[in-house]
């Protein structure tokens, strides 16, 4: 299952929902999930837990994850300033381990976002089961901001991620693949290749 199908809907749901009255942190949630600045300051001021799931099927994942992982730079940045805590990680389900940073390195993703998160605290070298990193996804999803704000803050640019590959390498793999070159969603053989060169001019492997 995409992590599309387990976050992106999370605030459709409930502002689709009219068989209860919402809560306020669901209502935090989904203002989040759509980038609305003002439904999150609203549902701030009606005492939304920042750093609760808005259900407990959600496997753990926090508003600022959905925001982080829909782009939503500005919501983030409201939410770091209420508290939220920004090296949380999801703690069960397919997306086990997964933080704000790793979410946000992904399709939707920007590097304004990535920069919010980075002054916020951010361990830009957290991983995720598997050994999974922001700067690994990010050079597999061929972002090429967000690989320059990563390595600009730090990252290891030598991290083995989930699939046993530095970034270097996932962004060589990704450059050179007719599949992935073919799929917008993990950008193109160009930007890619920009991320081998610059990935190789900072020491990656």
């Amino acid at each position: 299952m995409s992590k599309a199908s387990l976050i992106a809907p999370i605030a459709m749901i409930i502002m689709l929902s009219g068989c209860e009255k919402a809560s306020p942190t669901q209502n935090l949630n989904a203002a989040a999930g759509i980038c609305d600045v003002q439904g999150v300051k609203d549902a701030l001021a009606e005492k939304a837990d920042v750093n609760s799931p808005p259900s407990e099927s959600d496997g753990g994942e926090t508003t600022l994850m959905t925001a982080s992982y829909n782009g939503c730079a500005d919501v983030a940045r409201e939410l770091l300033a209420a508290g939220a805590n920004v090296n949380a990680k999801i703690a069960t389900g397919p997306l086990s381990g997964e933080t704000a940073l790793t979410l946000g390195t992904n399709t939707r993703g920007n590097a304004d976002t990535i920069k919010a998160l980075i002054a916020g605290g951010a361990d830009v070298n957290a991983k995720a089961e598997g050994g999974e990193t922001a700067l690994g996804i990010a050079a597999r999803y061929g972002k090429l901001e967000i690989v320059e704000a990563l390595v600009a803050a730090g990252a290891d640019v030598n991290a083995v991620g989930a699939l046993s590959e530095t970034p270097l390498a996932e962004a060589r793999s990704a450059a050179s693949s007719p599949s992935l070159s073919s799929n917008s969603n993990f950008g193109t053989p160009q930007g890619h290749i920009a991320i081998v060169n610059f990935l190789s001019a900072h020491g990656g492997q």
